[in-house]
């Protein structure tokens, strides 16, 4: 059952982010709004500041070093309002005080920068500082005294908003950077050699995107160099069997003083033939490599010319009964076939492949189909064999460079894994395709189609 699972990408995160900061800057500057109107410094406590003043003005003219109906009336101030009054001469001595809070007088290098009523936060308490001015002069000086707890709760909310603001920029760095390190780290341990390495990174947004490419990438450079690897042992493999046979057979000439018989002869022949197939296919391959373009691989130079398909089916149909007598070919060659342009070397290379690999995955003495039809102005080419097929999860990577699947025992040789690798390659610079199936009733089917 197929999984889904929600993608958020990285920028609608990114979105959200930015959306919730600016929430909280929004609640953040409205709250400290609100509370500037009740922390004291607001229009309701700033309106009575005149009348305030007028009154303590008042008694301190008529009692200047304080006196019981000053303390008095601190006193009913205080009951009426919870707020601590105490007021100063200009010696900065306290004349008269009511209430549970205490302030320490006002420095007079900073008493002297009061010019009117005036809010300020000390000693953990919130004050409001109004001057008392006479006819002659200052005075005195009051101060409103009371807990600055909405401040306090404002310094509190603001400190952790501001907390949380630099919390969150972080943690969205952490988001992105954590996990394109972790990939910057591990495209370096794979430039110096560690293959194996991945990012391990399971993610549903582009860095996870990005962290599966790299690992894949990974992956087929891994695959891409251990079938090298193989190849170089393969044609170690391939290449030394003839050649011991060919070395035995001079050692028997030495021997005879050079008299050689009919089949040995044909040994020596054979072997030959063998070892110029070989080395015929892997310099094919990597001239076709080197001739196709990165980024499509149509533009390999052909010698294109008009090609009979009835007549390169019989060509090919020849050399393969001369080279394979042993294996039946049937033929099914339609009669309303179209030129076809291509290179003709090319073509008969690629039926030739596809014919030797039914051979080595055929039982002794079993035929081989090729079929040739038309499809609209295209003309398709259909292989068979009767083997035992080819297992699922290897259909496609038949075609992969140095692939060697599991042969049936006793089946021919499994050669080195580049004949249908050159197919493909063949098939798609005449801009058609390839592709097998397993048939029914048993052994595989190589399609070639799209060639025109």
């Amino acid at each position: 059952m197929m999984r889904f699972r929600r993608r958020l990408s990285l920028f609608w995160r990114i979105y959200f982010y930015g959306l919730f900061l600016l929430f909280i800057v929004a609640v953040t500057a409205g709250l400290a709004t609100y509370l500037a109107n009740v922390s004291g410094e607001g229009p309701r406590l700033h309106s009575s500041h005149k009348m305030i003043a007028r009154l303590f003005t008042a008694y301190v003219i008529q009692h200047p070093g304080g006196g019981d109906e000053l303390d008095a009336l601190l006193e009913r101030l205080h009951e009426m309002t919870r707020i601590s009054i105490s007021i100063f001469d200009t010696d900065n001595r306290r004349i008269a005080h009511a209430g549970d809070l205490v302030p320490s007088p006002i420095p007079p290098e900073k008493l002297k920068q009061v010019h009117r009523p005036r809010f300020m936060l000390r000693e953990s308490m919130s004050n409001s500082i109004i001057p008392l001015d006479g006819d002659t002069g200052r005075l005195g000086y009051a101060i409103l005294s009371w807990k600055g707890t909405d401040l306090h709760r404002f310094l509190g909310v603001l400190t952790a908003v501001l907390a949380m603001l630099a919390l969150m920029p972080y943690l969205l760095a952490r988001t992105i950077a954590r996990p394109l390190k972790r990939i910057s780290d591990t495209t370096r341990r794979i430039g110096e050699g560690h293959l194996s390495d991945r990012t391990g990174i399971d993610r549903n947004d582009e860095i996870g995107v990005l962290a599966r490419e790299v690992d894949g990438m990974a992956t087929r450079i891994e695959s891409l160099i251990r079938s090298e690897k193989a190849l170089m042992a393969n044609i170690s493999h391939e290449i030394r069997t003839p050649l011991a046979r060919i070395r035995v057979l001079l050692e028997l000439l030495e021997e005879s003083g050079g008299r050689i018989e009919p089949d040995q002869l044909e040994s020596l022949h054979a072997d030959t033939v063998e070892l110029d197939r070989l080395l015929e296919d892997v310099f094919m391959t990597a001239r076709l490599d080197l001739m196709m373009d990165s980024a499509r691989e149509s533009t390999l130079v052909l010698k294109r010319e008009s090609l009979s398909i009835p007549e390169l089916a019989r060509d090919t149909a020849k050399r393969f009964r001369k080279r394979f007598p042993d294996h039946p070919l049937i033929e099914d060659v339609s009669s309303d076939l179209p030129l076809l342009s291509g290179d003709r070397i090319l073509l008969r290379r690629m039926l030739m492949n596809l014919l030797e690999n039914a051979v080595k995955v055929s039982p002794p003495g079993t035929p081989v189909e090729l079929s040739v039809r038309r499809t609209g102005n295209r003309v398709e080419f259909r292989i068979a064999d009767r083997g035992t097929g080819i297992a699922p999860a290897d259909l496609e990577r038949v075609f992969e460079p140095f692939f060697r699947g599991e042969r049936t025992p006793g089946t021919g040789q499994p050669g080195i894994g580049i004949g249908l690798t050159l197919c493909r390659r063949i098939a798609r610079a005449h801009g058609g395709s390839i592709h097998a199936e397993n048939r029914d009733g048993g052994g595989a089917v190589f399609i070639v189609s799209g060639l025109q």
